[in-house]
């Protein structure tokens, strides 16, 4: 990667310069992103298979995270990982710069990065799996067994690690791949169907999730921490006939970027792609046009496979590749067409509306929690109004339901990005008690999972916040009752 890195160091600022300037709204605004409340991730993360995020802040990322270094550090790897990607593929000159440009700017990146709880980790992840790909074209072009065999045993390696890191970086890995053999075909005339080479890089897959899931298994029984419960929700118990055809209209929406805020530029990328499939085809010499053409296609879909697997629809965060697909058939349209100027002032056009789409996803998180922290200061001044003295006691505390903050800056189809504390999993105690700690509002003595069960057929009679009565002691019991509808209960998600 050192070698990568001082071949590419031009690059590399250039792309670390561009995302800081992309990120900025979130390297100079700190802010408490959800999921982001709980001080020690350690057990949630080994449960849910990451124990590579696990390792990484138990080691020299350690929890909790930090403002500005953590986002920092994130762009420092998703500029790397742009990076190597662009010397995976084979990008030279203003195509790598457009390239890295594109892809540190896509927002489907913020989506994770908002998580700053994995931020950086994520990150460290995609720079794993352009590496992977990269040793595994050098094992393609070395004859020596050995060191064919240690190229090999490292990408298995950074594909299994990243993985644990987050499981749906796999599609990062095989998108590259695919780029990079389209890419040697249209501009080398190389032949897209290397029997060989592609059942390697399956065998070379295949072989990282087993190891993975093994390793996994392992790990867990070693900590006596069970498999979490949470990957369930995305795939079906039952398949249902009834649902492939709206499974299918999810994925075809989901790819053309209707149905994620930010994720609209895909239709450049979608243009592109039939652009090049124009050109692959207007080439008769070439004996791969129609695989050229497949291979287009499975690329420009393949990051959003996962709603197929799942037949429903699933967060953007998910879509891991679909960064790198976007930048490349863009960059490689750029590459094969003589429109310079054209071209790049469309890509810079694009560019910026990245930019506006990422800026505006992180000020509506930081307006929401300037909503938030009003809501809980005010809430505390109303406990200490009625109860003057109840906070000194150490008594239990449980918030029911949530309150529906009006964020005007709140776009749709965002998932979390501008979603309240309040409000979120239909009011969830847990985080709400961690939210006024982490502020330094209330420490809160948080109510037992019992203690709530026995309180739900009374605290249907309490009025909601902020009327009078909502907030009440019941059997010993501080209860804040911010809606009628139950949220998130700690006894219904052992």
């Amino acid at each position: 990667m050192n070698l990568i890195i001082k071949e590419n160091i031009n690059l590399l600022i250039f792309a670390f310069l561009a995302s800081v300037f992309i990120y900025g709204i979130d390297i100079f605004n700190f802010y408490l992103p959800i999921d982001s409340e709980f001080g020690n991730n350690f057990i949630g993360t080994i449960s849910l298979g990451r124990w590579g995020h696990s390792l990484l802040r138990y080691t020299i990322l350690p929890e909790p995270f930090l403002p500005y270094f953590t986002v920092l550090i994130s762009m420092v790897f998703l500029s790397i990982s742009a990076v190597i990607s662009s010397s995976v593929i084979g990008f030279e000159g203003k195509s790598s710069y457009l390239f890295c440009l594109l892809a540190v700017s896509y927002p489907q990146n913020a989506y994770q990065v908002e998580f700053l709880n994995q931020a950086d980790t994520y990150c460290i992840g995609l720079a794993l799996c352009s590496l992977s790909v990269k040793l595994f074209i050098q094992f393609l072009n070395v004859e020596e067994k050995v060191t064919r065999l240690s190229l090999a045993s490292a990408a298995v390696a950074l594909i299994i690690y990243a993985m644990a890191i987050y499981q749906t970086m796999v599609f990062y890995v095989i998108c590259l791949y695919i780029a990079k053999i389209i890419y040697d075909n249209l501009e080398n005339q190389k032949p897209i169907l290397k029997t060989r080479a592609n059942i390697i890089f399956i065998i070379l897959i295949f072989t990282s999730l087993l190891l993975y899931l093994t390793i996994t298994s392992i790990i867990q029984s070693f900590f006596r921490i069970p498999a979490s419960t949470y990957g369930k929700i995305y795939f079906p118990h039952i398949f249902d006939i009834h649902s492939v055809y709206p499974t299918l209209r999810i994925f075809l929406k989901t790819a053309l970027g209707s149905r994620n805020f930010g994720l609209q530029v895909n239709i450049f990328s979608v243009i592109s792609s039939i652009i090049l499939i124009k050109i692959a085809g207007s080439n008769k010499h070439n004996i791969n046009r129609l695989p050229l053409t497949i291979c287009l296609i499975i690329i420009l879909f393949l990051p959003y496979s996962f709603i197929l697997i799942s037949m429903g629809e699933v967060p953007a965060r998910l879509f891991c590749g679909s960064s790198i697909v976007f930048a490349f058939v863009i960059a490689l349209l750029y590459q094969k067409l003589k429109y310079d100027l054209v071209i790049l002032t469309i890509c810079l056009l694009i560019s910026i509306i990245n930019i506006y789409s990422v800026t505006s996803l992180f000020y509506s998180d930081i307006y929401s929690r300037e909503l938030d922290i009003n809501t809980a200061n005010n809430i505390n001044s109303l406990i200490s109004k009625n109860y003057p003295d109840i906070l000194q006691s150490n008594i239990p505390v449980y918030f029911h339901g949530g309150l529906k903050q009006n964020n005007p800056w709140k776009k749709n189809k965002t998932d979390v990005s501008g979603s309240s504390f309040f409000y979120w999993d239909g009011g969830n105690n847990d985080r709400i008690i961690n939210f006024f700690k982490f502020y330094g509002i209330e420490n809160f003595h948080q109510a037992a999972p019992d203690q709530i069960k026995g309180l739900l057929p009374i605290i249907n009679n309490i009025p909601e916040y902020p009327s009078r009565g909502s907030v009440k002691i019941v059997d010993g019991v501080l209860v804040i009752k911010l809606g009628q509808t139950t949220g998130w209960l700690p006894f219904e998600h052992k």
